[in-house]
């Protein structure tokens, strides 16, 4: 009879301790993973706030770029509405962000035919899709960089959660075009530019105080 009772105590007794188990692993994993979700919630709300950025310095380089003309300016005209379309982009995806590069060549092209190609002077292949107010596009190509840089973090932050959880986040988009080879040759010039002293931002935290 005492065996049965010391069977049924051992019996309980790895039940309560599995279950306590459980519960620990199970309060674990879900710590990790809330923790986890905070970190990408937190970058995502870094990259909004970026966004809000982006879109108002874009709107300011559609103003420069209505001054460069130097043909007036007709209520929903090519050049008009193209400026429009401009300031409309969204930063969301990939293809926006394309979008935005291939928009300011086109409204750049649009001015210099307007102005039998004058005030577009000396404007560099390269650097066909820029306005005249070189720190506007500098600042622009800072978030740019920053938000695909962020996008990134997001994607491999989730990434090394997904491997070892069963509860899966959603990768964002990582922000890849074919523009940004353009945004990586500035960022990298003026990068050596500072190297130089011959830039006026020599903080590289700079890219995180852009608003």
């Amino acid at each position: 009879m005492d065996f049965i009772f010391d069977l049924i105590q051992l019996i309980i007794e790895i039940t309560l301790f599995g279950g306590s188990t459980y519960i620990v692993i199970h309060f674990m994993r879900s710590k990790k993973f809330n923790s986890t979700k905070t970190d990408v919630q937190n970058l995502q709300a870094r990259i909004s706030q970026l966004r809000l950025a982006l879109k108002a310095k874009v709107r300011r380089k559609s103003n420069t770029f209505r001054t460069m003309s130097k043909v007036s300016v007709v209520e929903d005209d090519l050049f008009d509405s193209t400026l429009k379309s401009l300031c409309e982009v969204k930063f969301e995806t990939s293809d926006d962000f394309q979008m935005y590069f291939e928009i300011s060549k086109q409204v750049v092209k649009i001015i210099s035919i307007d102005n039998k190609g004058e005030g577009i002077t000396n404007q560099a292949v390269e650097n066909n899709y820029m306005c005249n107010d070189f720190k506007t596009e500098m600042d622009i190509i800072r978030i740019i960089k920053e938000m695909a840089d962020l996008s990134a973090r997001v994607n491999h932050r989730i990434d090394e959660h997904n491997r070892t959880n069963s509860q899966k986040l959603s990768r964002v988009d990582k922000l890849v075009f074919p523009s940004i080879t353009e945004v990586n040759r500035v960022f990298k010039s003026e990068g050596s530019s500072e190297t130089n002293g011959e830039s006026a931002t020599k903080d590289p935290s700079s890219l995180n105080k852009v608003s």
